[in-house]
């Protein structure tokens, strides 16, 4: 296969040399915020540029935690810089992390699906910069599952969280720098916003189409093929079954020390899921649910990426799941007064687990929705 030379933002950082010399910079990225040779995107800022502080989302700037696990302040060694834990509690910069800086600039690599929380990390930068006259620049990077797919369902209003919200379908289409530009006009944030456009990119390409080294942006996604499972699988997080965490392949495994993967695999197979094969597997994963137990599982094998939906085959996995255990498969309350739940916000709507809907009729509910989203899209995009 031949590649295409692409560079992300970070490679085209010069193009705005004039900008940011002599300004002091914020940085909020990840550990998959790199240059096309692997260098860190925050050590090409301080080498070239002033910078002033990082602000760390989910999995912190070094990706060295876990989903969920809050994010505290701390000094950078390497760098000498105040690190701002922007995750747990509310989720953006606090006023006074603004005062020292003239410009904040964000890379950080999304995954091409909404209930990922650097796109809502990202908002919140730009409100949070937009209140107190900060310039934010993004320095955008090519989705992993390329920009034209848009399937899914979209995220209705009373169920935006921090895994969901801005009408985005579950299958965005959209690089983050895009991301940026329709959130700043949908959202009225106003936020004077640069993006450092990709180059040598076309909408067409997936990451293993690039030529790029995949870096994961967290520690569950360890492959682009991960993100692949995770644009269906995800959702399996608001229930009590297994999405392989603590596994080697997250996303791809699905299990649960009571579920019925003889009867699971073949009610798949006659349901027709194109493109992809379940297979019968175990796994006892080291952290999560179920750690250290072993789990009855199935293992998703994608053998036609063009025709397999991941969105589609994660909800028809789940309701045959149901189905099958109605008796022991539960859905995880968000906090503590269980009035609402955490699938409804990683579905965008409730309809589904009170069965208004099935997997099938849901997703042709939302089909309108779907298409309106792929030509409101088309405004924001910087690619062919």
């Amino acid at each position: 296969m031949i590649f295409i030379r692409i560079l992300n933002g970070i490679d085209n950082i010069r193009q705005i040399d004039g900008f940011l010399k002599g300004k002091r910079l914020g940085f909020a990225g990840g550990p998959a915020s790199v240059s096309r040779g692997l260098t860190g995107a925050a050590e090409i800022l301080a080498e070239n540029y002033r910078l002033a502080a990082l602000f760390a989302p989910e999995h912190g700037i070094r990706g060295d935690m876990e989903a969920g696990v809050k994010v505290n302040s701390y000094t950078d060694t390497n760098l000498g810089v105040p690190v701002y834990g922007i995750y747990g509690g509310k989720n953006r910069p606090a006023p006074k992390m603004l005062e020292d800086i003239d410009v904040m600039a964000v890379d950080l690599q999304e995954v091409s699906v909404r209930f990922y929380t650097f796109l809502y990390t990202l908002a919140n930068i730009m409100e949070a910069c937009a209140e107190k006259g900060v310039p934010v620049v993004v320095l955008d990077r090519i989705t992993p599952l390329g920009g034209e797919t848009v399937a899914g369902t979209i995220c209705e209003p009373a169920f935006d969280s921090f895994v969901g919200g801005y009408g985005l379908p579950a299958r965005t289409g959209l690089t983050i720098g895009e991301f940026a530009r329709y959130i700043n006009e949908f959202a009225d944030i106003n936020c004077d916003l640069t993006v450092v456009p990709v180059t040598g990119w076309k909408r067409s390409l997936y990451f293993d189409e690039t030529g790029l080294q995949w870096v994961p942006p967290s520690p569950n996604l360890p492959t682009a093929d991960s993100c692949f499972a995770y644009a269906g699988t995800c959702i399996f997080e608001g229930t009590n079954v297994s999405e392989g965490r603590g596994t080697a392949k997250p996303f791809e495994f699905i299990g649960a020390p009571w579920l019925d993967t003889d009867k699971l695999v073949k009610n798949m197979a006659e349901r027709g899921i194109p493109g992809a094969v379940l297979r019968k597997a175990y796994f006892a994963p080291t952290f999560d649910k179920y750690k250290n137990k072993l789990c009855n599982a199935v293992q998703i094998h994608v053998t036609g990426r063009t025709i397999c939906e991941p969105f589609r085959l994660g909800l028809l996995l789940l309701e045959e799941i149901w189905k099958l255990h109605p008796d022991k498969l539960e859905f995880i309350p968000n906090g503590k007064n269980g009035n609402t739940y955490y699938i409804d916000n990683l579905l965008g709507t409730d309809a589904f687990r009170l069965k208004r809907h099935d997997a099938e009729s849901l997703i042709s509910a939302h089909a309108p929705g779907i298409e309106k989203f792929r030509e409101t899209k088309m405004k924001y995009h910087f690619y062919e």
